[in-house]
This record gives C-alpha cells, structure tokens and sequence, in this order.
C-alpha cells in the first residue's frame, strides 16, 4: 500500500507499506476471514519514504517498522 499527500492519513501514516504476515496467519489472510486472525498471528509493517520515477513508485529510505502479534491471552 502507499498513501500519497493527497490522503487524509497521510501526515500519521504516509509511506509505502511492505506488509508481512506469518504462516500462522496467511491461511486466513488469503481466504479473507473468518476473523478474528488465530493467536500465534504476527504481522510487520515495513513502511519506507517513496518518489514517483517514470511512472514508477520507486522505494526510498525506511521510516518505521511496526510489528503486531495476535495473543488473546496477553493483558497489555
């Protein structure tokens, strides 16, 4: 995904997103749900700046990594 200056979001989460998913949650991910994602789930969001070249996004330096990890049991 990329959010551009002409997004809403763009000033909280601007940036071209490199999604991952674990094989824990892949399954559920292609099959679009049933949701909730099963514990064990773990996702990484690799987010980079990005320029436009020959019609091309092209992949710039790393802004942030945020990674989630489904644990029903946890209380944080």
């Amino acid at each position: 995904m990329i959010v551009t200056k002409d997004s809403p979001i763009f000033d909280q989460i601007g940036g071209m997103h490199i999604i991952y998913v674990n094989a824990k949650g892949l399954p559920t991910l292609k099959k679009g749900g049933p949701l909730p994602y099963p514990d064990g789930t773990v996702f990484a969001d690799d987010v980079h700046e990005f320029s436009v070249k020959d019609g091309s996004y092209v992949e710039g330096n790393k802004k942030a990594v945020t990674v989630m990890v489904k644990d029903a049991k946890s209380t944080r």
